[in-house]
């Protein structure tokens, strides 16, 4: 897992909210470190799920709006430790860096699959390094 620090981690992503888009609310987002592609984070759902739709939201970095995701893949496994297969590979996001956190669009991916681990990788980022404000699985 990959984080800036302890306040922006992959566990802010779950709810899609611009609450915490000042500097004084709490972070609704994660942001990697700097300069870092193929850093990202593993999500165990405690079972094995069928997943027929990821939904997500790039970051801007709040008021900083210094960095996002330029290309991402998302990767999935039965075993924590792997293998890992593509599920969603080499998606580009839109730069959201001049963006209102509420015009960032939500993106939808149809999948159809059955796992337990979901791996997030950054390929490529915008600005100072990647980020994410939105995932959500159904």
């Amino acid at each position: 897992m990959n984080q800036f620090s302890a306040e922006f981690v992959p566990t802010n992503i779950f709810s899609n909210t611009c609450e915490g888009e000042t500097t004084t609310a709490p972070v609704t987002y994660w942001v990697t470190t700097d300069s870092h592609t193929g850093v990202g984070f593993v999500m165990d759902l405690g079972d094995q799920f069928c997943i027929r739709k990821v939904s997500l939201k790039n970051t801007h970095n709040r008021g900083h709006r210094d960095r996002g995701t330029k290309n991402f893949s998302i990767q999935v496994s039965n075993d924590e430790g792997g293998p890992y297969n593509d599920l969603i590979a080499n998606q580009e996001l839109e730069d959201a860096r001049s963006l209102e956190c509420e015009d960032i669009p939500v993106h939808e991916f149809e999948v159809c699959e059955c796992f337990r681990y979901l791996r997030f990788v950054i390929n490529e980022f915008y600005g100072f390094g990647g980020g994410l404000h939105y995932l959500h699985l159904e």
